[in-house]
């Protein structure tokens, strides 16, 4: 029987990444490609002649996750098996309510969920026994921080929506050995996040459990255990890697109990 860690490795296996170019996906390519997998990397921005793919070994698919079913099946085509799928791109939306216009809706729904579901569809002939799909989620999705006048609802709707396919898919696929999970970031240091007011990024950190905002790496590293054979009996779930922002609702001082 393999050990503990031996379930950990993916070697020889071929992973999927979108959203390769950004913080998460980066970090993800790196933590993956140490544990001995193929990396087939897919994002709309950036150079395939970037040197972290040669660096990776990876195979870079330039391609806009929002585009149709059939521009996708197009853009991969050439995959021949995957072994794991990690949907991590996203957009945030620009507008707040009730100013929300159907353009910028089918923008948000297209890349945060259409996207993972084409792909979800497209490369499922080419999984077998033992794949893994990873959705990127958010804990926008679970619960509502309400910090600032900008509104998170499209955002949050999109990747819930995401949610929910991932626990639906989980139910269909599990039969044929395949798992589906989710991974539910909190704040975490990214491009996207880097726009916040700093007002805001510190009043979430003083209210995560562990004082602190998420790195790149420790999304990459729940998401690459997941993907692994450590994780075999885990589908379906939906997992917060938030440094305990969901744990507890921390109020201001004026309301502590002094007996």
């Amino acid at each position: 029987m393999a050990s503990y860690s031996d379930r950990r490795h993916l070697d020889g296996r071929n992973i999927v990444i979108t959203g390769a170019n950004g913080g998460i996906g980066r970090a993800l390519c790196r933590r993956v490609r140490a544990e001995g997998a193929t990396i087939t990397a897919i994002d709309r921005a950036g150079d395939p002649q970037d040197p972290i793919w040669a660096e990776l070994e990876a195979v870079f698919i330039a391609l806009d996750v929002g585009q149709s079913r059939d521009a996708i099946a197009d853009a991969v085509a050439e995959i021949e098996s995957v072994e794991g799928l990690v949907n991590v791109a996203a957009v945030e939306a620009n507008t707040n309510f009730p100013d929300f216009e159907d353009e910028e809706f089918a923008r948000v729904l297209n890349i945060n969920t259409r996207g993972p579901l084409h792909l979800m569809q497209t490369l499922r002939p080419r999984m077998g026994e033992g794949a893994s799909i990873v959705n990127i989620i958010t804990m926008d999705a679970l619960l509502v921080l309400r910090t600032t006048a900008k509104s998170s609802a499209l955002y949050a709707a999109s990747k819930a929506a995401l949610a929910m396919l991932t626990k639906e898919l989980a139910s269909e696929l599990g039969p044929d050995g395949i798992r589906v999970n989710g991974v539910a970031p909190g704040l975490t240091d990214t491009p996207m996040s880097s726009i916040m007011p700093d007002e805001r990024r510190q009043w979430i950190v003083g209210r995560t459990a562990l004082g602190r905002i998420g790195q790149p790496e420790d999304i990459a590293n729940a998401s690459a255990y997941l993907l692994s054979d450590a994780a075999r009996f885990i589908t379906g779930q939906i997992v917060p890697v938030d440094g305990g922002m969901g744990a507890a609702i921390f109020g201001p001082p004026e309301l502590a109990f002094e007996p």
